[in-house]
């Protein structure tokens, strides 16, 4: 690879996601720390807007501003992120009511899912099919996002955050090999942007300046992880047993918050959590590396 190639890469990939990212909560620290009730409707804005704009960014980086309607699944997706940012804020306002809240959770998630899914994959399935497909891509979807919520929101200690942050972390850098292994550079690009983004959050919230991530950022975290890994299975050439690995990496921080994990000491919590890490990320990775495919087949 050329250099001006990597730099390109490199900055389209992190250096701008990050300062986007950092910019959008630079903002929102400078507002709500004003206390305008004309712009600050609540915190939750910054965290929704920063992470869907590390998908943003790489992909207008990648690929210009993409039509409407758009034609390919990538660009579906870079719509739908800003629905699930407008999602996150819209529920963190608590103005829908909790009847309410998760039956519009699940019709936009499945439309989402289903729009991001590709035509030619959808063209090939029977009418049951896609809806057995779709129905278990909602669920699963669903269940990661609530089961991230809920650890999020009871993270207690000083050092459970940085342990949360850092299983996602971990996460976004295995499906970025993964993705980059089965021979899709822009999806792995994405994949880096938003770890990019996820690290300038640990930077704000290290200096106090951030508030949890449940609180408007999980929604368009789960959606861009999960789009990429549908796109990784179906476009590119990601096994899907990796896929499945790559599922649970970030999940494996739920396993610490059960009760005959949650007393342990520290040192033993977080063995147990690198172990499974290690696992789940390794073996992920092992798997996608054998199915490496020529230049042409980059997407």
């Amino acid at each position: 690879m050329a250099t001006s190639d990597l730099f390109r890469l490199i900055l389209v990939s992190v250096v701008l996601p990050a300062l986007a990212a950092g910019l959008i909560w630079g903002c929102g620290r400078w507002f709500t720390g004003r206390g305008s009730p004309s712009f600050c409707w609540n915190s939750a804005w910054p965290n929704a807007c920063a992470i869907a704009s590390s998908y943003w960014v790489v992909y207008l980086g990648l690929e210009g501003f993409p039509p409407f309607p758009p034609n390919e699944s990538r660009a579906r997706l870079f719509y739908w992120v800003a629905v699930a940012a407008v999602l996150a804020w819209g529920l963190s306002l608590k103005k829908i009511p909790a009847v309410a809240a998760w039956p519009l959770k699940t019709l936009l998630t499945g439309a989402a899912l289903y729009f991001v899914l590709p035509a030619a994959v959808k063209v090939e399935w029977t009418v049951l099919e896609t809806v057995g497909w779709l129905l278990s891509l909602t669920v699963v979807t669903l269940g990661f996002w609530y089961a991230l919520a809920c650890v999020s929101r009871t993270l207690r200690k000083s050092s459970d955050p940085w342990v949360f942050l850092g299983v996602l972390l971990f996460s976004v850098g295995a499906l970025v090999i993964s993705l980059g292994a089965s021979g899709s550079v822009k999806l792995a690009q994405s994949g880096a942007a938003l770890g990019s983004a996820l690290a300038v959050y640990g930077i704000f919230h290290y200096y106090g300046k951030a508030i949890a991530l449940h609180v408007g950022g999980l929604a368009p975290f789960t959606l861009i992880y999960v789009g990429l890994l549908l796109l990784g299975v179906f476009i590119s050439y990601l096994p899907r047993l990796s896929a499945i690995l790559l599922l649970l990496c970030p999940m494996a921080v739920c396993l610490c918050h059960l009760p005959f994990c949650r007393n342990r000491p520290l040192a033993l919590r977080l063995a147990f959590l690198t172990l499974i890490l290690m696992l789940c990320g390794g073996v992920a990775v092992w798997l996608a590396l054998p199915s490496v495919e020529p230049v042409e087949y980059y997407y």
